[in-house]
């Protein structure tokens, strides 16, 4: 009996090695396509005679990389999510028992666990204030 739990327990540390390990991996890909987009916004904005274009193509330049940059945090924020989701349903599947059921969540740690959806919001909101300037 205690040999079965100890295997349980040994899968359950596997699984969720892997899970982390591949939302890592997923989320780094992302964020590098956002930090390269914002390097390539300040290439643009700051330098003229480094690369020259027309004002409708650096337009179309900036909304390109100012819409990867809220696909890529919304997409970050979206594979955090699923990933802790799935890890839950993984381990509960394991130990055949309700994770939630035992947990005490305080109203601060819930408001604690929203501020990134609402930081991500603010900014998708001025982003595309950004873009609605830049194209009005």
């Amino acid at each position: 009996m205690e040999e079965n739990i100890e295997n349980k327990k040994e899968r359950v540390r596997a699984q969720l090695d892997l899970v982390l390990k591949a939302i890592e991996q997923e989320n780094s890909a992302f964020l590098n396509i956002g930090s390269l987009a914002v390097a390539l916004i300040i290439i643009l904005s700051l330098n003229k005679d480094l690369v020259s274009f027309s004002p409708t193509e650096s337009k179309v330049l900036l909304t390109i990389f100012l819409v990867l940059i809220i696909i890529t945090l919304g997409v970050h924020l979206y594979f955090l999510n699923e990933g802790k989701k799935r890890s839950v349903q993984i381990i509960e599947k394991i130990t055949e028992k309700k994770i939630s059921d035992g947990l005490k969540i305080s109203l601060f740690d819930n408001i604690i666990a929203y501020i990134p959806k609402v930081v991500a919001g603010i900014f998708f909101i001025c982003i595309s204030y950004v873009v609605y300037v830049l194209w009005r």
